[in-house]
């Protein structure tokens, strides 16, 4: 039995060693040697451009992408100049507008106070002319004179002819007296 056992023994160590080179002959290093032997020259070469390739594109894509940013730069840079260009323009035109109302705004002031002073002046000349006719008795005796010219229908032409004054006289005691 023990000779039994021991070529059994020797069977199944015969066995896993078996088993082992075929694992071997599968291996990942097996292959790679084996495709290394295989590999002809123009694969190589291949591979090669391949790899120059790639590095090509890669400094293309880098290039391009600072190419972008120096444009985006410049159009930023430029956008900003425009901005201030245009904001001196807009200020420059608003100053202009606000000189331009700054002097209307002057003149109609003026105009205001000459016509102001014209209207005062006035006043004052009809009010002198007021008190000089009643301080004289000869101004109530017109006032009746023109009250009664006016009640018979004459026209101010008319009784500014028959008493021997001014049509303006007629017309103001007209206006201040008779109402």
């Amino acid at each position: 039995m023990t000779a039994v056992g021991l070529l059994l023994i020797g069977i199944l160590l015969i066995a896993i060693n078996i088993n082992t080179i075929r694992k071997e002959k599968n291996s990942f290093n097996n292959i790679l040697n084996s495709s290394e032997s295989n590999i002809k020259d123009y694969e190589l070469e291949i591979g090669k451009l391949r790899k120059e390739f790639a590095e090509t594109v890669l400094e293309l894509q880098n290039e391009i992408q600072e190419l972008k940013a120096e444009i985006e730069l410049k159009l930023t840079r430029e956008n900003q100049e425009d901005n201030n260009r245009n904001n001196e323009e807009i200020y420059k035109d608003e100053e202009f507008i606000n000189n331009t109302l700054n002097n209307k705004v002057i003149e109609y002031e003026n105009i205001i106070n000459d016509i102001n002073y014209d209207v005062i002046r006035n006043e004052n000349i009809e009010t002198e002319e007021v008190n000089r006719q009643q301080k004289s008795g000869h101004n109530s005796v017109k006032v009746e004179e023109i009250s009664k010219f006016l009640d018979e229908g004459l026209s101010v032409d008319e009784i500014a002819e028959k008493i021997g004054v001014g049509k303006g006289e007629v017309l103001l005691i007209k206006e201040l007296y008779i109402k």
